[in-house]
């Protein structure tokens, strides 16, 4: 089932899809996924993104075998390939929902940010609908815009990163970590499980895998990430403890913006984190609008469409109305987000695990 033909010149390099997966899941060390690693783990959740990843890695490892064999098909043509067409149709529709679900309560939490700390007087409704009409308008340009946007903004952000760390230097405490072991050994390695799914993306975008340029890229691209995603995002939450404190951490609905506050640029430098917020708010953009694309790909491909673009507006319209659903931050965040990480991992990891094993069953691929 190959449903378009895609030209060379309009596919991402290896430069381009690490610059998108690095954004995208790096930018969760500046939200309140440590918020939720620091209530399963305690003074050790920081440790739990490094566990994670091992499960990720052999996810993905099982998914880049699967993809290999099928290297002109796309996640999801894939599946309707192993599954036959009805169990193909439902696990499309299952990975829709999943996306569309996780970008309305990631939108709805970092609007809830940008309205408690920095826009106050702004009806979230307003700042939401800002939003998702920035993700639609870089969606609507194409992966190639997106690609592209992501390769230049990620040296600067990468740069930000690093004089955020600097200048927080002179703040940590590293006696907070401990004890080192947190809730323990068991809450740790149960996290790591649980919470596998703060590293979905190098799954999920595998719908637009025969629009990188080749295998290799694509199997590049997902590895560099995945290890720079492990590295910032356990660094940064490591920083916020030291910073902070536990127990505060955990009740901290924003730690990246609230340590961002506390760094002293100097007395002719004020207000630093203005300048941070340019640049998370950048990276926000670039990482909701690469999921308003792919949440379309998920639906066109599972329905057979020819063209994805026609579904943006109306995915972008039934977003904004479900980021409307929680009333609060606390019901988006502990009863939205970690519901759907907790519940994510089983539909990213288990099916390209079950698409290796009815590949060889097919004799498709063989060990």
């Amino acid at each position: 089932m190959k449903l378009m033909n895609i030209r060379d010149g309009d596919k991402l390099g290896i430069k381009e899809y690490t610059a998108v997966l690095i954004i995208c899941i790096g930018i969760k060390a500046t939200d309140s996924t440590p918020t939720l690693l620091y209530k399963q783990g305690a003074n050790a959740g920081w440790m739990i993104p490094i566990i994670s990843s091992v499960i990720v890695f052999l996810s993905l490892s099982c998914l880049l075998a699967v993809l290999e064999r099928y290297k002109n098909m796309n996640l999801i043509e894939i599946i309707y390939h192993l599954t036959g067409k009805y169990i193909g149709a439902v696990l499309g529709t299952l990975f829709f929902i999943s996306v569309t679900l996780i970008l309305a309560t990631n939108i709805r939490n970092y609007v809830d940010v940008l309205s408690s700390i920095y826009f106050r007087r702004t009806p979230i409704f307003v700042l939401a609908a800002v939003m998702i009409i920035s993700c639609y308008i870089i969606a609507r340009l194409g992966i190639r815009a997106i690609g592209r946007t992501a390769w230049m903004a990620l040296p600067w952000i990468i740069v930000i990163t690093i004089a955020f760390v600097i200048l927080v230097y002179n703040l940590i405490k590293v006696d907070y970590l401990y004890p080192i072991g947190g809730a323990g050994v068991k809450q740790i390695l149960k996290g790591g499980v649980l919470y596998s799914g703060i590293f979905s993306e190098v799954i999920v975008f595998s719908v637009i895998f025969p629009q990188v340029k080749n295998y290799k890229s694509f199997k590049n691209s997902s590895y560099i990430a995945l290890l720079y995603a492990v590295i910032s995002i356990s660094l940064m939450s490591a920083i916020y403890i030291m910073v902070m404190d536990y127990p505060p951490v955990v009740i901290n609905s924003s730690p990246f913006h609230t340590v961002a506050r506390l760094i002293y640029g100097g007395r002719f430098v004020s207000n630093l984190e203005a300048f941070f917020l340019l640049f998370w708010i950048i990276a926000s953009i670039i990482r909701f609008g690469m999921y308003v694309y792919t949440d379309a790909a998920l639906i066109s491909y599972t329905l057979k469409l020819s063209d994805k673009k026609q579904m943006l507006s109306a995915i972008s319209a039934i977003i904004l109305m479900l980021s409307m659903i929680p009333e609060n931050y606390i019901e988006n965040i502990n009863i939205g987000r970690r519901t759907l990480i907790n519940v994510d991992w089983i539909l990213m990891y288990i099916v390209p695990c079950a698409l290796l094993f009815l590949s060889q069953r097919k004799g498709d691929y063989k060990l």
